[in-house]
């Protein structure tokens, strides 16, 4: 009968064993077939904007500066001819070049910072850092014997004020203090008899502890004790020399012992006010030491622990945020010129020099007898537009499919228009005209046009399909060890098949494109 049950106890478990199986294996497993992978890469990514466009008769540009300064030259007269790319009016950039040289020096120091993550410690770094650590603990020991020798500095001073220089005043001075004469003022006697018996009392706990007094003693709190000593000597002293400045001679009293007791207690005020003075300084002295040898052992540990993916990976994004400022001053810099974006005539000039001119004020028009495309770019877009050098547009007309023209962004119309609440601004674009086929080309045409953006050169870099949002942070799913992951990242600027990973991901992770 036992063994009966045995048996069936052995099937139940490996029923359920194999049902669990195909549930897991259903259910819960990660089909490494089902899915489709890609790599995090490191490559160039040129930012691209996707828009529709249409050919209209072109008169006249008025240009304006894209960011606010003061005009320095005016290369061009009203009535002049002008070429293709010729300058037209610069604004002062002398702030901007000086932000350039910062930079590139930031730069400079954050790349020799890289190169040594990525050489890693020197046995004559690991060596340099152990001796600092040394060092710091040698320093830590002289600012103990300093702060030693400072409370025991402070003590001779205290009681050499009291008992050599004050105590003359007082009848009985260790037992019983009291006045060997009668001052003017009866409260100020009463006060300084009680402090100098106080006192007493303090100067027998203070050379206890002195006796006791070495570096593995609480320097801390010995100092503490000995700072409060002192400045009840020194009240002690400040009280008897308030006393001293009304005393008259009188009897037995003379003007020679009351002058020569003032000298005494001055030089005794000013013996312990230094002694207060070095007490502090030593006490500083031992907290930055303290404080130093932690630095050097953790500088220490952080060496022999080696140079870790995630300070590489840091030290690469400093680098590339840094190339990114320095990119948005040249092309600033580059801004501060006004150039023809085609061959005109300059019909009015604005702006006067030493003027101040920018966004919203038009500084020169030109008449140009062509064709140019007008986009309106919504203004989710408008930002990713640029233009001068980097506004490079590639046209295909509906007319002409197959043909490409090459473009470029003349300006953007400052002022908004406002279609069905959404808000869009103007891009007028001229193009070469240099084929046969651009002779046919004419007004009321449209076409499907590429603006390219900035370029960031290697970047961190995955497939845009891979990115999924919620609410207002981004993810992707990794495969690591076999398993798929949720991680959250920022990204930055996109070509429409691949966007650039700012935080979030590191070099060789795989990404799920499509599958679980």
């Amino acid at each position: 009968m036992k063994k009966i049950t045995y048996y069936l106890a052995a099937i139940v478990i490996f029923g359920i064993a194999i049902t669990s199986f195909w549930l897991w294996n259903k259910y819960f497993r990660v089909k490494i077939d089902d899915v489709i992978t890609a790599s995090v890469v490191r490559k160039d990514i040129q930012e691209m904007v996707h828009e529709r466009g249409d050919v209209v008769s072109q008169k006249e540009f008025d240009l304006e500066f894209p960011f606010s300064g003061n005009l320095e030259k005016i290369f061009v007269s009203e009535g002049q001819t002008v070429k293709k790319g010729d300058s037209l009016m610069r604004l002062e950039t002398t702030d901007l070049s000086l932000e350039k040289d910062r930079l590139n020096s930031i730069l400079l120091q954050s790349k020799a910072t890289l190169q040594k993550l990525q050489a890693g410690v020197t046995l004559e770094d690991m060596t340099i850092s152990a001796s600092q650590v040394e060092n710091a603990k040698v320093a830590l020991y002289n600012a103990k014997n300093g702060l030693t020798d400072a409370i025991i500095d402070a003590q001779i001073k205290a009681d050499d004020a009291i008992r050599n220089k004050i105590d003359p005043l007082f009848l009985n001075p260790r037992s019983d203090p009291k006045l060997s004469f009668q001052p003017t003022d009866n409260q100020l006697k009463t006060d300084i008899e009680a402090a100098r018996l106080l006192m007493e009392r303090k100067f027998s706990d203070w050379s206890s502890l002195i006796a006791s007094l070495s570096t593995s003693s609480d320097l801390g709190a010995i100092s503490e004790i000995s700072k409060d000593n002192l400045l009840l000597a020194q009240t002690v002293s400040s009280k008897a020399a308030l006393i001293l400045s009304n005393l008259a001679p009188s009897g037995a009293l003379t003007q020679t012992t009351i002058d020569a007791w003032r000298v005494n207690i001055s030089a005794g005020r000013t013996a312990m006010g230094l002694a207060m003075t070095n007490l502090t300084v030593a006490q500083e002295k031992l907290e930055v030491a303290r404080s130093n040898v932690i630095i050097a052992e953790n500088q220490l540990a952080l060496k022999q622990a080696g140079t870790r993916s995630e300070e590489i990976a840091i030290a690469h994004a400093q680098i590339d945020e840094i190339n990114d400022e320095i990119a948005t001053v040249n092309e600033r810099i580059a801004k501060a010129t006004l150039r023809a974006p085609a061959d005109a005539k300059v019909t009015k000039i604005w702006v006067e020099r030493n003027e101040l001119s920018g966004p919203g004020k038009i500084a020169v028009s030109l008449s140009i007898p062509e064709l140019k495309i007008q986009s309106d770019i919504s203004e989710l877009d408008i930002g990713r537009i640029r233009e001068e050098d980097a506004g490079v547009v590639s046209i295909e007309f509906d007319s002409f499919p197959g043909v490409k023209y090459s473009g470029k962004v003349f300006s953007i119309d400052s002022k908004e228009i406002v279609e069905e609440g959404d808000k869009y601004f103007r891009v007028n674009i001229v193009f070469d005209a240099g084929t046969d086929t651009s002779r046919q080309i004419r007004a009321g045409m449209s076409a499907d046009l590429v603006i390219y953006g900035i370029t960031k050169k290697n970047v961190l870099a995955i497939p845009e399909i891979a990115v999924y949002k919620s609410g207002n942070r981004r993810y992707v799913k990794i495969l690591e060890n076999g398993a798929i992951q949720e991680v959250e990242i920022e990204t930055g600027i996109s070509d429409d098949d691949t966007i650039e990973v700012t935080r979030g991901l590191n070099e060789g992770q795989l990404v799920l494109v499509s599958g679980s």
